[in-house]
C-alpha cells in the first residue's frame, strides 16, 4: 500500500463514517449535531480539533472560511480506507502469507 495514513481515532472514525454516509459537503454544525450524544450537539472546539486532524491527516477538504460558512468534505474513499486497514492488520498481525492461503 502506498498510502501513508494514520489510524482513525474512535471520534474520528465517527466523523468520517457520517461524512461518507452523507457523501455531500457539510457544516460544522452539521458533524456536531451527528456525533452528539445523549441529545446535546458536541462541544465545538473538540469538533474543531478533530476536523483539523482529519484536514492534516489528509481525511477531508475544507472548502470556504473557517466557522459557520465552511463546509467539510471526505477526501478519502470509505473503501479505500478499509483496505488500508486491513493491510495494516495484516501487517500488524503478520497475516499476510496465512490469508493468502485461507
Amino acid at each position: 500500500m502506498e498510502e501513508e495514513w494514520k489510524r482513525l481515532s474512535e471520534k474520528e472514525f465517527q466523523i468520517m463514517t457520517y461524512m461518507w454516509e452523507e457523501n455531500h459537503p457539510l457544516t460544522m454544525n452539521e458533524i456536531r449535531e451527528k456525533i452528539g450524544t445523549q441529545g446535546k450537539t458536541a462541544n465545538v472546539s473538540t469538533t474543531g480539533s478533530q476536523i483539523r486532524g482529519l484536514i492534516e491527516k489528509g481525511f477531508i477538504s475544507q472548502s470556504g472560511h473557517r466557522g459557520q460558512m465552511a463546509r467539510y468534505m471526505a477526501s478519502v474513499s470509505k473503501e479505500a480506507y478499509y483496505k488500508w486497514e486491513l493491510h495494516e492488520f495484516r501487517k500488524r498481525w503478520n497475516l499476510t502469507s496465512v490469508l493468502r492461503v485461507i
